[in-house]
């Protein structure tokens, strides 16, 4: 999975599929994790976004769920690869 460092949100590219690390202008130490998929915050087994301060949001193609809501939209095969990581279901 392509891993990209930028400064401003604005730098991620149209229909990027990866992980983005936002980070400080000022020192450079990452603010936010995200997870992208074709353009859509977007990521099946945790959160889409992390935050430093350990804040976390989860999206589904786009869409912001609830960890529930988005083990609801998985299939059997992802399911069940998400209960062997269970500490990000929390």
């Amino acid at each position: 999975m392509e891993i990209i460092n930028v400064d401003s949100l604005e730098e991620v590219p149209e229909n990027f599929t990866g992980v983005v690390k936002d980070r400080y202008v000022s020192d450079g130490a990452i603010f936010a994790t995200l997870y992208y998929w074709k353009g859509m915050l977007h990521r099946v087994d945790g959160p889409a976004i992390t935050y430093a301060s350990g804040l976390t949001y989860w999206y589904f193609k786009g869409e912001k769920v609830t960890p529930q809501q988005l083990f609801e939209q998985l299939t059997v095969e992802q399911k069940e690869k998400a209960i062997w990581n269970l500490d990000e279901w929390k």
